[in-house]
């Protein structure tokens, strides 16, 4: 409390005194006056009144309230309130259930501050110069906070109120509010949170129907569905009965789909209300055979001596499920009786030689068909054709045979200058083991003496021949011909003819000088040699394998050579005179051809050879 400075010396309440009963009911003051002389005092005491609560007198009560009517701000219902000391009353309110569309309206006060006189005319000091203006006019009124009453889910709330006039609080009592005509709203009832759809079902299959719980049987019902992902709208649908469907265009494919779990949010509404629940679709595999994009495929490589592969098949073998589930497939090959002859990758189906392929050996084909199967790992299967082709190699060259006067191929022969153009001086004959125009060839001659002259031609069955005259060159004189066997492919064997003109040959005569002279006796003419057939040089592949050879007179004559087999002895007797023996044997410096045997002379060994 102060004291006013004013002619009316009075005792004021200072603003906001927070007086408390209960804590002090009774001021004592004393109060002293002063003049330009003296001081004057006196007491007064204050007694403190205590402040009485609140009352309702309207509270407990119910309300009706239309949902089809009424509207937000519109005021329900006024709560009544006394209070002795006409204290500002501040209301609280709670709903049951919570989030009831209702508020309660307060009191609320405005101080003014101004400067002037009272109303009796006096002047204000400045710890009176605030004016407090209530505005009751709205306290107490509960009002609705919503337009559409008809989608709450509740048609009674119990609104429970506190008044408190900043002293003291009373309450709670309450205020039932029923809402008529409120609507019921739909509610789904039966959809499933997850359910099962293999791939490739049905076009235009029903796949569930959904059922609604609403009590107004009148209100319409609406079914919408959204799809996570958004690929999901182009496989299914929602008709307007809350059938669900699969589309009736796209085909449901797990190993293409998007995601092979499909969100389904399924909503209907009454057109006041809705509700929502998701349905999870969730896509199943099912295995699909693999298959060949084409029927017929092709190969094709050389033969060889090794286990070599062909180039990789670009079978492209379709199987959907390789890519999410990762199916493996294995290959397996037909080729009937050919079979034996080739292997294939279970993995890869690359084909390969399973031994080696040599077309060389009679009855090897060039051409094999053979089925390839490929299994997925349930068992599908599908099968192509595909055509082998094995390609020719030239592999062997022309190859002269070896002989007992020719062990290196070199061949020698004798030529007399009085022989005549056209006689054969040798006959030696190359072999070819491939089978093909590969082994097909032609013989020449290089002679690389007298000039460009060609003293020597060749005939198509390796005969050697006289081409020109040999009577201009010297007895003694020696000739190297290069023999050539060349076949189709290119490939050339050689063999070297080694000619010699001999010397003639001289008779010498010793006499004795007799101690009394006698006629001496005429020189017996010179007999002249008559000369050797020419030497036949065969391939020992191209003649049987004789187990002896009988050589003829005379003792000097050229001899014919075959066969090949190591274990055979040669053997001749020429009319019980000399006794040769040629034994073969194989040769280790020649890498294993068994074309390659070498001769040897036991014992004597023919001078004209």
């Amino acid at each position: 409390m102060a004291v006013i400075y004013t002619s009316d010396y009075a005792i004021y309440l200072n603003p906001w005194p927070q007086l408390d009963y209960d804590a002090n009911n009774k001021y004592l003051l004393t109060v002293k006056c002063y003049d330009d002389h003296h001081t004057a005092s006196g007491t007064a005491t204050i007694s403190i009144i205590k402040n009485t609560d609140p009352v309702f007198t309207n509270l407990d009560n119910s309300v009706t309230v239309d949902a089809l009517t009424q509207v937000n701000s519109d005021i329900i219902f006024t709560v009544s309130v006394t209070d002795d000391e006409n204290d500002q009353i501040i209301f609280t309110m709670t709903t049951s259930p919570a989030g009831g569309p209702f508020d309660i309206l307060d009191y609320f006060r405005i101080d003014i501050k101004r400067c002037g006189t009272s109303a009796n005319g006096t002047t204000l000091s400045s710890k009176s110069q605030f004016v407090q203006l209530e505005f009751a006019a709205a306290a107490g009124k509960v009002v609705l906070t919503e337009n559409v009453l008809r989608h709450h889910a509740s048609a009674t709330y119990d609104l429970s109120i506190t008044a408190n006039d900043g002293y003291n609080t009373i309450g709670p009592r309450t205020l039932t509010v029923n809402i008529n005509d409120i609507n019921d709203k739909p509610v789904l009832s039966n959809l499933p949170a997850n359910m099962n759809l293999l791939e490739n079902a049905a076009l235009s299959t029903s796949l569930f129907t959904v059922s609604v719980d609403d009590l107004d049987i009148s209100d319409p019902r609406l079914f919408t569905a959204t799809f996570g992902p958004r690929q999901g709208a182009k496989y299914f649908s929602i008709d307007s009965d809350g059938v669900i469907w699969t589309s009736a265009v796209h085909n449901i494919d797990y190993d293409y789909i998007e995601s092979i779990s499909i969100k389904v949010w399924v909503m209907v509404t009454d057109e006041k209300e809705h509700d929502e629940q998701l349905l999870t679709i969730k896509i199943k595999n099912q295995n699909e055979a693999p298959s060949f994009s084409q029927t017929h495929y092709s190969i094709s490589r050389d033969e060889s001596n090794e286990s070599l592969s062909f180039p990789l098949t670009r079978y492209h073998v379709y199987d959907p499920d390789v890519a999410r589930d990762g199916d493996v497939h294995e290959y397996f090959i037909d080729c009937g009786t050919n079979t034996s002859r080739l292997s294939i990758n279970n993995n890869t189906g690359q084909i390969s030689f399973r031994n080696g392929y040599d077309l060389d050996i009679e009855g090897t084909p060039t051409d094999i068909s053979c089925i390839v199967n490929v299994t997925d790992i349930d068992g599908l299967t599908d099968t192509c054709q595909i055509a082998v082709n094995i390609r020719y190699v030239n592999e062997y060259t022309p190859f002269f045979p070896y002989s007992p006067w020719a062990p290196l191929r070199q061949y020698p022969v004798t030529v007399y200058s009085y022989d005549i153009i056209g006689t054969i001086i040798i006959t030696i004959t190359a072999t070819d083991s491939d089978l093909t125009e590969h082994g097909t060839f032609y013989y020449s001659l290089v002679q690389t003496f007298n000039g460009s002259a060609e003293l020597f031609g060749v005939l198509n069955n390796g005969s050697v021949y006289i081409k020109g005259d040999f009577s201009i060159y010297d007895n003694g004189a020696t000739f190297d011909v290069l023999m050539l066997a060349t076949d189709t492919g290119g490939l050339i064997g050689t063999a070297t003819i080694q000619v010699t003109i001999p010397a003639p040959t001289t008779t010498t005569t010793t006499t004795e000088t007799p101690l009394r002279k006698r006629k001496p006796k005429p020189p017996k003419p010179k007999v002249k040699t008559p000369p050797l057939p020419p030497p036949v040089y065969t391939p020992m592949e191209a003649m049987p394998l004789p187990r002896g050879i009988l050589l003829g007179e005379p003792a000097d004559e050229r001899v014919y050579i075959t066969g090949k087999d190591p274990s055979t002895k040669l053997k001749s007797r020429n009319n019980s005179r000399d006794e040769r023996i040629y034994e073969q044997t194989y040769s280790n410096s020649q890498g294993g051809d068994p074309n390659k045997w070498m001769s040897t002379v036991d014992k004597e060994v023919n001078s004209n050879q």
